[in-house]
C-alpha cells in the first residue's frame, strides 16, 4: 500500500513538474544577420499595448530616408500614434546631445538615457509583454544591414515579464 501511495504522489508530481513547464515553453526563433529588420518591423507594426526598447545606438539617416532604422523608427512613431506605449531607453555618452535624440523626442517618443557613469549597452525590444527580441543589434545601417549580428526573438509572456521588469528598474533609474 505504501509503494502504491508513493508512485501515485511521484505521478501526481510528474504531472505537476510537466504541466509547469510545458506551460512556460518559449517558442524562439534566431535571427541573423539581416533577419533581425523585417522581424522588428512587423512586430513594431503589430504592437498592441506597448513597445520597450533599450539599445545602445538609434540611428536616423536625414539623406537615406527608406534606411532600415529611419522604418523602424517610423514604425515607432505609427505605435505611439496608435496609443502604444513606446519608451526608449539609449546609452548617453552616445546619445545626449545628438541630432538622433532632438529627432525622437521631436516626433513625440519618450525617451531617456543613462547617465555619463553608466553604458547601456543593451539590444533589447519587449512587445506586448509578449515577444522579446534581444542579441547584438544596433538600430543602425551598418548593424541591421551590413555587419554579421545574431538576435533571438522569444515568444513567452513569463520570459517577456522578466525582462519588462529589467526594463521597468532601468527605466526607474533616470
Amino acid at each position: 500500500m505504501k509503494k502504491i501511495i508513493l508512485v501515485g504522489l511521484f505521478l501526481i508530481i510528474g504531472i505537476f513538474v510537466g504541466l509547469t513547464i510545458s506551460n512556460s515553453q518559449a517558442e524562439v526563433r534566431v535571427l541573423n544577420d539581416v533577419d533581425v529588420f523585417p522581424t522588428l518591423l512587423r512586430e513594431i507594426n503589430n504592437a498592441d499595448d506597448s513597445v520597450h526598447l533599450i539599445v545602445f545606438e538609434i540611428n536616423y539617416y536625414d539623406n537615406y530616408p527608406d534606411s532600415p532604422s529611419n522604418q523602424l523608427i517610423e514604425a515607432l512613431v505609427g505605435a505611439k500614434d496608435r496609443g502604444v506605449d513606446v519608451k526608449i531607453i539609449t546609452d548617453g555618452v552616445l546619445f545626449d546631445h545628438d541630432e538622433n535624440y532632438e529627432y525622437l523626442t521631436g516626433l513625440g517618443l519618450n525617451v531617456k538615457s543613462d547617465t555619463d557613469d553608466k553604458v547601456t549597452h543593451n539590444k533589447l525590444v519587449i512587445i506586448d509583454s509578449e515577444k522579446v527580441i534581444v542579441g547584438s543589434s544596433n538600430w543602425s545601417y551598418h548593424s541591421l544591414v551590413e555587419n554579421h549580428e545574431s538576435n533571438v526573438i522569444i515568444t513567452n509572456s513569463d520570459i517577456a515579464r522578466d525582462f519588462e521588469n529589467y526594463f521597468n528598474g532601468v527605466w526607474d533609474d533616470y
